[in-house]
């Protein structure tokens, strides 16, 4: 199961790039076509603003899987891991409460605004806020597996489930402001 899931996150992670490569095509092309035609699509930015959204919330999903949200470092980086294990826990059950509410929300703007037309496009607003209904839904199913994992770390006294957190850190160290 955890393959699948892992081959979700991946497929993300090339969806989110997909993304960026589709801004930046979209985007240059308004460019081009307003310099050299003096005539851009009018649905360029719109849909470089689409991608923007999608973009951002897919790569977050991937984020979340990888623990590699920014943090603060210097403060956690001296608790024991006793402690630092309770917090991970805290956080983990504060964060799961604040998708519930991304949740709701997401669903009274989709509920509200989801088959509104674009204004270019025409595409229905569904599409445009499904970007942060599919990143609650990863972040959900993540922070409760996460979740999961620290309980059992609690009860062994142990960092188990700090294996994907690593790759996190080095993600973090690797852009590095």
């Amino acid at each position: 199961m955890l393959r699948i899931w892992g081959a979700v996150i991946r497929a993300f992670d090339v969806a989110s790039s997909a993304c960026v490569a589709g801004i930046v095509l979209v985007v240059g092309g308004q460019v081009i076509l307003r310099y050299l035609f003096a005539s851009p699509p009018v649905w360029g930015e719109e849909m470089a603003r689409w991608l923007f959204a999608w973009n951002i919330f897919l790569g977050a999903a991937v984020l979340v899987r990888y623990e590699a949200h920014l943090t603060v470092g210097i403060l956690t980086d001296r608790l024991s891991p006793y402690v630092n294990r309770w917090r991970k826990l805290f956080i983990n059950v504060l964060l799961l409460a604040v998708m519930a509410v991304l949740f709701w929300q997401t669903v009274q703007l989709m509920c509200t605004l989801g088959l509104t037309p674009s204004a270019a496009t025409q595409m229905p607003m569904g599409l445009y806020f499904g970007s942060g209904m599919v990143f609650v839904t990863v972040a959900v199913v993540e922070y409760v597996r996460q979740t999961i994992q620290s309980i059992r770390d609690l009860y062994r006294g142990t960092d188990e489930g700090s294996m994907l957190a690593a790759e996190g850190a080095q993600l973090r160290e690797t852009v590095k402001l």
